[in-house]
């Protein structure tokens, strides 16, 4: 979440979190006026975080059963998209249409793939040729990326 740049006062959406150790993370960075919307298709996944969030009383992190390609978040009404090793199993173009949506313009999408898996890097720099994200760093399976203005 630091290499992201997540900082007190985001927005943050962690996208396929998985058992949910970041989103905690990331609501502990954000402090009282910020917000993390963790997401995540797994039913499973979505009841183990909240519970781990009511017991740490985290009232700034809101759990959601979701898909990758349709959040169902506002536009614009997100600072920094955290992914951890999940981006490969999503619908990657639709996907990244939908989070270019809902980041703020100069907002952060920023990835950790543990290994290069479905071609990640293609799928980004087709992304960047398309003017929804320039790459601000890459290395050893670590993406971050800047949305695009308008």
């Amino acid at each position: 979440m630091k290499r992201a740049g997540v900082k007190e006062g985001d927005v943050v959406l962690d996208e396929g979190f998985g058992m949910g150790t970041s989103s905690i993370t990331a609501a502990r960075m954000v402090g009282p006026r910020g917000k993390v919307y963790a997401l995540d298709n797994e039913p499973l996944h979505v009841l183990i975080l909240w519970l781990r969030a009511k017991i740490r009383l985290l009232k700034n992190l809101k759990v959601f059963l979701s898909g990758a390609e349709s959040t169902g978040l506002p536009d614009g009404s997100v600072d920094v998209v955290y992914i951890s090793d999940a981006f490969h199993e999503f619908p990657k173009e639709r996907t990244l249409g939908e989070l270019h949506r809902v980041l703020k313009p100069g907002g952060i999408l920023a990835i950790w793939e543990e290994h290069e898996k479905k071609g990640v890097t293609q799928v980004l720099k087709q992304a960047e040729e398309h003017g929804l994200f320039s790459f601000i760093e890459q290395e050893k399976g670590f993406y971050k990326l800047q949305r695009s203005p308008d």
